[in-house]
């Protein structure tokens, strides 16, 4: 990380993008910026598809890191609210919440749902997550996991494939739609999932609020 922004509160966040439970990925790029002293963000989808969602989780926890809903916090929230109902159930399982399952227990031909339910209420994982929020503002920048669009309401602030609103001052910073690099336009929106969980890499940036511009960016190739 810059040294000049190692110590660096004021105005400055860093926001990292899509984790989808690629827990040591996530370690090795926190290393990177575990000095910086300022807040530390998530555009969310920190569960599924990868194999340690369980860890991610209680490493964001741990080292108190703000994620904001994605579209799979989403699903996966539906399927716990609604776990009686297999339909939510198959729905979540179908997009990689069959891997998030796995993280928390050894899957049999004895597991039930109920099991898994329990599991995560007895780590405290199920209420950190439905207390993901659909966006955080912070001076002149928004995050959020899919961006601020033409006409959206709350459910297309995490799961929309359109190019966000120019917002006049604003910066929109997000995720959902992997790409080998990070999209930055200045002025408008950055787009950092850069697709860890498809073994590519976990991206941040570092970020001055005020001037609604990155400052850094920080990666970490793929591993789990």
């Amino acid at each position: 990380m810059n040294k000049n922004l190692k110590n660096s509160t004021r105005n400055f966040i860093a926001v990292i993008g899509d984790i989808h439970g690629c827990y040591n990925t996530l370690v090795d790029l926190y290393e990177k910026i575990k000095n910086f002293k300022g807040n530390i963000y998530c555009v969310g989808d920190v569960i599924d598809r990868g194999i340690n969602s369980k860890r991610v989780v209680q490493f964001l926890i741990d080292k108190k890191i703000k994620p904001v809903i994605g579209n799979h916090e989403y699903w996966f929230l539906d399927a716990i609210k609604n776990k009686e109902d297999i339909t939510y159930i198959r729905k979540w399982l179908v997009y990689g919440g069959d891997s998030t399952l796995e993280s928390y227990l050894p899957v049999n031909e004895n597991t039930t749902f109920n099991d898994f339910y329990d599991e995560v209420i007895f780590q405290g994982h199920y209420q950190f997550i439905s207390g993901f929020p659909l966006k955080y503002e912070i001076n002149n920048v928004i995050i959020s996991h899919a961006g601020i669009i033409k006409n959206g309401d709350d459910n297309s602030i995490f799961f929309n494939y359109e190019k966000p609103l120019q917002l006049n001052g604003k910066l929109q910073i997000f995720g959902h739609i992997p790409y080998k690099e990070i999209q930055y336009i200045k002025d408008w929106y950055a787009s950092i999932d850069t697709g860890c969980v498809f073994q590519n890499k976990l991206s941040a940036i570092v970020v001055d609020t005020v001037k609604a511009e990155i400052a850094e960016i920080i990666e970490s190739p793929y591993s789990e």
